[in-house]
C-alpha cells in the first residue's frame, strides 16, 4: 500500500513538472510585390521566393495545444534576417478550436524588406511559447523550430530599376521600382501593372 501512494504521488509530482502541451502549425501570410496576401502553411521545407521588391508580411497564426490543467500564457513569433539580432514578438489570444487546441495571432502589415540592402537574404521564423508561466513546478518552454534550423525563406532583393524592357515602334516601355512597388511607364505615362493609368 505504502509503494502504491508511492507511486501515485511520484507521478502528480511528474505531471506537474512536465507541463502537457504543443506548438503544432502556424501559418503566415503575405504577398510578394504587388501580388495579393495569401495564406501558406509553413513547413520543413525552405522557400524560394526569388527576385523580389516587396515582401507585404501581414499576420501568423499559431495553433497551440495543452493538457487540462494547463495553459498558455505567452506565444511568441522568433524571426531573423541574415545573422541579424533575433526579434520576438508576442501573439494574441484569438480563438478557441474546441477541445484543447486554441490559435493565436500575430499582426505585422508591413513590407518587413524595406530596410534591407538590394542582395540575397534569408528570412528566418520560429515559435516559442510558454505553458503555465510563473507557476513552480509547471512551466515549461515550448518550440516550433524545425528542428531548430527554424523555417526559412530565401529570396534576392532588387529595389532598383530594371530599365528597358522592351520597344514596340517608337514607343520604349520602362519597369521602375519605386518603394517596392513595379510601376511601367510608357510614351511618358506612368501605369501599374495592371495597366492601369496613374494619374
Amino acid at each position: 500500500m505504502k509503494k502504491l501512494l508511492f507511486f501515485a504521488a511520484a507521478l502528480c509530482c511528474s505531471m506537474s513538472l512536465f507541463a502537457g502541451g504543443e506548438i503544432f502549425e502556424a501559418w503566415v501570410t503575405y504577398g510578394v510585390n504587388d501580388e495579393a496576401v495569401e495564406a501558406h502553411q509553413i513547413t520543413a521545407e525552405d522557400v524560394e521566393l526569388g527576385t523580389i521588391a516587396k515582401l507585404q508580411l501581414d499576420s501568423f497564426f499559431i495553433k497551440v495545444w495543452q493538457d487540462a490543467g494547463d495553459h498558455f500564457d505567452v506565444v511568441q513569433v522568433g524571426y531573423q534576417f541574415d545573422e541579424d539580432t533575433p526579434v520576438y514578438v508576442d501573439a494574441v489570444f484569438k480563438r478557441d478550436l474546441g477541445g484543447n487546441d486554441h490559435e493565436w495571432a500575430v499582426e505585422m502589415k508591413q513590407n518587413i524588406v524595406a530596410a534591407l540592402a538590394d542582395g540575397d537574404h534569408v528570412f528566418k521564423v520560429w515559435f516559442k511559447g510558454i505553458i503555465n508561466k510563473g507557476e513552480d513546478p509547471g512551466e515549461a518552454e515550448k518550440w516550433m523550430s524545425n528542428g531548430g534550423n527554424n523555417y526559412k525563406f530565401n529570396f534576392k532583393l532588387n529595389t532598383t530599376s530594371t530599365g528597358i524592357d522592351h520597344v514596340v515602334g517608337n514607343a520604349a516601355s520602362l519597369k521602375v521600382m519605386e518603394n517596392g512597388v513595379l510601376y511601367i511607364y510608357r510614351n511618358g505615362v506612368k501605369y501599374d501593372t495592371n495597366g492601369k493609368a496613374i494619374r
